[in-house]
């Protein structure tokens, strides 16, 4: 069995959690046993998974293992036929579809927040005392049991949490508290796990037990996905054969492929230290990558094995709606290191030849400032009608945006593979970023499936993106890019993880 290790399956995921996603679906096609293991508590997570096309029994949360609701069916707990509420005695009153106050003798006691995607079904329950302060708050899984009640301090600081399995006895209690002004979890503590209570200082320790108690065959094999799990991973003691997963470069300086420890992220160097001989290898995504960090840490193997699988999508079977329209599209997070500005500079000079030329952004902002400073930059620019931000696509949308486009582009200073380089390959669409290590100096030759351009040259970056669009029969050769795809196919991609041991 492959254990794939991250911290949690969101709303929102990022291109670790789409790798991850991806490659268990993978498993899955090819037979393979697989599943993906989560450590954070997340009472939404069965409802997320299954946007992103995976069934329960493709994941396995630690909270819902210590809370044994690893296999139940989906209740319904609308909040008008729930028994939760005496309704004898207590008023709900409707504010809107996303949340409703229960009244008593004209006294607001509690506020119901509806689940979201749902049509009132219970999410959250907050309690307020007479002063009108929040008190407490039950959390509902989205298979509609009671899971987590959060206790909180006078100030509203978290208190005391307590975790819930489906008969709504506690089987978990974290403790919080006051740590030079700031409230920190204390403790974790599994009560009468097996009989006894079992404590832990930390989150990640309680999750390396955890991880030992699923494994049952030395045969298994642990693949940590995150970089803040690798201690936890590290400390399991188990027989079986554990691998870190580099989803992005390694070093902090884009333009170095080798590099000593002192260009090593932050986060990383954990593992390059005191935790390298707790692993059977390190798996990256390219042989470049594999090779750069070879020279530096030869002490333990390291693997080139693609973290995404696509297949090549025949154009005859793609609807093509494109209007007359030059379309370019941005896909990922829409953080600042991905510097979305540059990418707003070169639209201004691709706007210089085709006035209506739009750029498509699709993913989720950081933060409401980062969102705020580039919808400020599009106006500042006068690119109102030449910027869409799509916002978070799955499915069928994201396939529209990918088939209707004439380009794919980004401006990161640095990618491990990268995933919507490969999907753009995927549809015959050529792919245009900046010449950084590692996938795109792999994989894109000039002119042929798209362009590399050195970092910050906006003018040479635009006049790629017109030359494209100019002449888009130039880079439309579909045998190509199935050669390509061919490396990243689905049974090739697995056979490479099949060998790990």
């Amino acid at each position: 069995m492959y254990y794939f290790v991250n911290e949690n399956i969101f709303t929102f995921n990022s291109g670790t959690e789409f790798s991850a996603i991806n490659r268990q679906q993978m498993f899955k096609k090819q037979g393979v046993k697989s599943k993906i293991i989560t450590r954070n508590y997340n009472s939404r997570l069965h409802s997320d998974i299954k946007d992103h096309g995976l069934k329960d029994e493709d994941i396995l949360s630690m909270y819902d293992f210590f809370q044994n609701a690893t296999d139940i069916k989906v209740k319904h707990n609308k909040l008008r036929y729930s028994n939760i509420i005496d309704k004898r005695n207590y008023h709900i009153v409707f504010i809107d579809s996303n949340s409703s106050l229960i009244k008593y003798h004209g006294n607001t006691v509690a506020k119901v927040i509806i689940a979201p995607a749902t049509l009132g079904e219970i999410g959250m329950i907050v309690y307020y005392d007479r002063f009108g302060n929040e008190t407490s708050k039950d959390i509902y899984d989205s298979r509609g049991f009671k899971s987590k009640t959060i206790y909180f301090h006078p100030n509203g600081e978290t208190g005391h949490e307590l975790i819930y399995n489906i008969s709504g006895e506690p089987v978990i209690e974290i403790t919080h508290m006051f740590i030079e002004g700031k409230v920190f979890p204390t403790m974790y503590k599994l009560i009468n796990y097996k009989g006894k209570n079992v404590r832990f200082n930390t989150e990640n320790e309680l999750f390396t037990f955890f991880m030992e108690e699923i494994l049952s065959d030395k045969k298994d094999i642990l693949i940590n996905d995150r970089p803040s799990l690798i201690e936890a991973v590290a400390n399991v003691d188990t027989d079986c054969n554990k691998y870190q997963v580099l989803h992005g470069a390694h070093t902090t300086d884009a333009n170095l492929g080798g590099s000593n420890d002192g260009k090593v992220y932050e986060n990383l160097r954990p593992l390059f230290s005191k935790f390298l001989n707790c692993y059977k290898g390190i798996i990256v995504s390219t042989d470049l990558q594999k090779h750069d960090l070879q020279k530096f840490f030869n002490n333990i193997e390291i693997f080139s094995i693609s973290d995404f699988a696509v297949n090549y999508i025949e154009p005859s079977s793609v609807k093509n709606d494109k209007s007359s329209n030059k379309e370019m599209l941005y896909i990922g997070r829409l953080f600042e290191d991905c510097h979305i500005e540059h990418l707003l500079k070169i639209t201004q000079f691709v706007k210089a030849e085709f006035k209506d030329v739009k750029l498509h952004l699709v993913g989720y902002f950081e933060s409401d400032d980062y969102s705020k400073k580039i919808k400020k930059q599009i106006k500042d620019m006068k690119l109102e009608n030449n910027v869409i931000i799509e916002g978070y696509k799955l499915g069928k949308d994201k396939e529209k945006l990918y088939q209707t486009s004439d380009v794919v582009i980004s401006a990161r200073n640095s990618d491990a593979l990268g995933i919507s380089m490969l999907e753009s390959f995927s549809y015959g669409k050529p792919f245009i970023c900046y010449d950084v290590n590692y996938g795109p100096r792999e994989f894109i030759k000039n002119g042929e499936n798209g362009y590399l351009v050195t970092q910050g040259k906006f003018h040479k970056f635009a006049a790629n993106i017109i030359e494209v669009m100019k002449n888009s029969d130039k880079m439309n050769n579909s045998d190509y890019y199935k050669k390509l795809i061919d490396l990243f196919s689905y049974k090739k991609v697995i056979e490479s993880w099949k060998k790990l041991v």
